[in-house]
């Protein structure tokens, strides 16, 4: 039985569980409304009554799973299971998210919790019953056309029947998933709630926390380069006094995932990832393959920024420095919101309605008191998505929305499958709606541009956005496959063999040659990403950036049919895999040549930078 909540909290893109900075109060028009999914508490009790009977009612299913009418049951009835399930998690998280000290809004979601739990127990029957079957009567249920909108879910389950466990047996594995779900916990408690950053003194003489919440700001900014060196080292020397704890979190997560995976007879946990999403290992072995190809337009893009700051040497704290100062053009919301639509309007006039629908209904904006920090899109069934964004006036603000609403979009469109399984777009697909939208709006900005220098910084900033998206990636995907490896194998995840581990992949991936100096803060990097407790997810930012660029060329340079193209792969949701509905768009990623893409896009940019210059 899969976990029901899973879709809609991955979809939660971008997401950092910290508290935002305060702010005054904002227009009503940019703050949830979460009438849409239940006008009130009453409206939730009502469906989370449903959906426990709907769990009932599948548990009485046991034993019965041999005829094709009751297989067709089954399936129908989990689905409106997991749109039930869906809504009462984010009715739940949504309020959670607006407000992190809203205890109520947190008992809410630890119900649903316990209500996802007690689905996957009473419900761990069903998968080995019903593929206990022949094959001949599978063929035949496949058939039956009552099963016509699960039939991509029970084919996924078909395929992955050979990895389903005895009920007893993944029974046996629930205090198993409990671990890898407490690691995820503990991080998050730990960074967010009870871990203490020290002051720094800002050169304008304001005292703040060197943390995750000013982190972007400062390595992105206009300080100088011993000021970030000082922040960098401060805020990851808070990280390493708690080295020996995360490292400890880290062995229970990984042990866990590897753990989960043996019982389940895949080869390894990467396999048991790629293989639940019936991805090939071509598309995640591409992206190393691709980046170290790659290399040297790194090496060229760090000549640069050295040459563009006169700086005799660059450290590792300066690697996020944008190629150009920054702008003094300030983007409020509002001109923002004018800006992006232009931006897509060669995605077409349905396109943009569906924009306006999540502008004047689905943003939650500004920052305030207690609210998440980062941002993120959350999917509904039965309505529109929510976004959260944290609107500072600048221009990663406005890129940040356009990436937003490119999940956002997505999952309207999707809305056009029957079932809530297909509706239910992969973290993968929309990785690629969103970074498109960003390159789109980036160039659209360049194009507009009213000054030379002022394109100049909009390319900075789109070669800011490639380089994190790819570069960093693939060095993260390196590091936590090569720590999983560790575990699989027996060894133990001690502080000073993450600190190589993480050293080992970023010279592979992320430091070409001796151009970066490094302090000595940065081996505690791995304490701090919060991905490395998602599964294998930081790969699918590269491959989505590369597969972005392919259609934002085609639809840029006009090419016939790939608007159309674009927009039946969006309105496709999870009707497939991965492969299959990203061929919808003219892309094959089962092999890597599609990245070339990307490395052309760069290297182009680049180019015009040096002739900026």
């Amino acid at each position: 039985m899969k976990k029901l909540v899973s879709l809609f909290l991955t979809l939660m893109m971008a997401l950092s569980l910290t508290a935002a900075p305060a702010q005054a109060a904002v227009p009503e028009k940019t703050v949830w409304n979460l009438s849409a999914i239940y006008p009130n508490k009453a409206a939730f009790e009502s469906e989370f009554t449903q959906a426990e009977k709907q769990i009932s009612t599948l548990a009485a299913l046991r034993g019965k799973l041999s005829t094709i009418d009751r297989v067709v049951d089954y399936y129908k009835g989990h689905n409106e299971l997991y749109r039930l399930i869906g809504r009462l998690d984010s009715y739940a998280n949504l309020q959670v998210y607006m407000d992190l000290s809203n205890s109520t809004a947190k008992e809410l979601s630890g119900r649903v919790v316990n209500l996802s739990a007690e689905a996957s127990a009473r419900l761990s029957y069903a998968l080995p019953e019903l593929f206990a079957n022949s094959a001949v009567f599978l063929d035949e249920a496949a058939k039956d056309a009552g099963m016509a909108p699960y039939l991509n879910e029970f084919t996924r389950d078909r395929i992955n029947s050979a990895h389903t466990l005895p009920e007893a047996e993944e029974q046996l594995l629930q205090p198993v998933y409990l671990l890898q779900n407490g690691a995820a916990n503990l991080f998050s408690s730990l960074v967010n709630s009870d871990m203490p950053f020290p002051n720094i003194t800002f050169p304008d003489g304001t005292e703040k926390k060197a943390d995750e919440i000013n982190y972007n700001l400062v390595m992105t900014g206009e300080y100088t380069q011993e000021f970030r060196k000082e922040y960098s080292n401060d805020m990851l020397g808070a990280y390493g006094q708690y080295r020996n704890t995360l490292a400890q979190n880290l062995q229970n997560q990984y042990t866990a995932i590897t753990k989960i995976a043996a019982a389940h007879r895949y080869n390894s946990a990467l396999d048991a990832e790629l293989s639940s999403g019936d991805t090939p290992a071509s598309v995640y072995n591409s992206v190393f393959d691709a980046a170290k190809q790659a290399m040297p337009v790194q090496t060229r893009y760090y000549a640069l920024l050295k040459k563009s700051f006169n700086l005799g040497t660059i450290y590792n704290s300066d690697m996020n420095m944008s190629l150009c100062k920054a702008s003094d053009i300030t983007y409020p919301y509002t001109d923002a919101q004018t800006l992006v639509k232009a931006a897509l309007a060669p995605l077409g006039e349905d396109y943009a309605a569906k924009l306006d629908t999540l502008m004047n209904s689905a943003m939650d904006v500004y920052p305030a008191k207690n609210k998440l920090s980062g941002c993120f899109t959350m999917q509904v069934p039965g309505t529109h998505p929510y976004i959260l964004l944290n609107y500072n006036n600048d221009f990663d603000s406005a890129s940040n929305m356009a990436h937003e609403l490119g999940h956002g979009v997505h999952m309207l469109y999707s809305q056009t499958q029957e079932s809530t399984y297909n509706q239910g777009v992969t973290s993968l697909t929309s990785e690629v709606t969103s970074t498109l939208n960003q390159l789109l709006f980036s160039d659209y900005m360049m194009k507009n541009a009213k000054t030379e220098e002022e394109r100049q910084y909009y390319a900075a900033r789109e070669l800011s956005f490639m380089k994190a998206s790819f570069f960093t990636q693939v060095f993260f995907a390196r590091f936590q496959e090569s720590a999983v490896q560790e575990v699989e194998n027996g060894k133990t995840l001690t502080t000073d063999k993450l600190d190589k581990l993480w050293m080992d992949a970023a010279r592979e991936y992320l430091l070409p040659g001796k151009s970066i100096v490094i302090n000595d803060s940065f081996a505690n990097g791995w304490a701090r990403i919060p991905h490395f407790y998602q599964g294998f997810y930081v790969y699918q930012y590269a491959v989505g950036i590369a597969a972005a660029c392919n259609i934002a060329d085609r639809i840029e340079s006009g090419e016939q049919g790939a608007v159309e193209d674009y927009l039946t792969f969006l309105k496709a949701g999870n009707s497939g895999n991965a492969v299959e509905l990203l061929k919808l768009t003219g892309i094959d990623i089962s092999n890597g040549s599609y990245i070339q893409a990307f490395t052309a896009r760069f290297e182009r940019l680049l180019s015009e930078f040096d002739t900026a210059n």
